[in-house]
């Protein structure tokens, strides 16, 4: 939903001025944008974006496997 609302440039009802300003101001960064670009690139490239290797796993039964090995 942000996401649209930065490409259209019109602040949505539901977030305030002041709220609205600092989202401006922290989109114009340049950590935001090198981010930003990082991530598109990601989501287009041919391997299909992020791939998941550890299926449904729940993240915490990951996070234990990595210990226990």
């Amino acid at each position: 939903m942000l996401g649209k609302a930065r490409r259209k440039g019109t602040r949505p009802s539901w977030i305030g001025d002041d709220a609205w300003v600092k989202l401006q101001t922290y989109w114009k960064k340049t950590e935001f944008l090198v981010v930003s670009s990082q991530n598109k690139t990601y989501r287009a490239s041919a391997r299909g974006g992020v791939i998941h290797t550890t299926c449904r796993k729940a993240h915490i039964d990951v996070a234990l496997q990595l210990i226990i090995t």
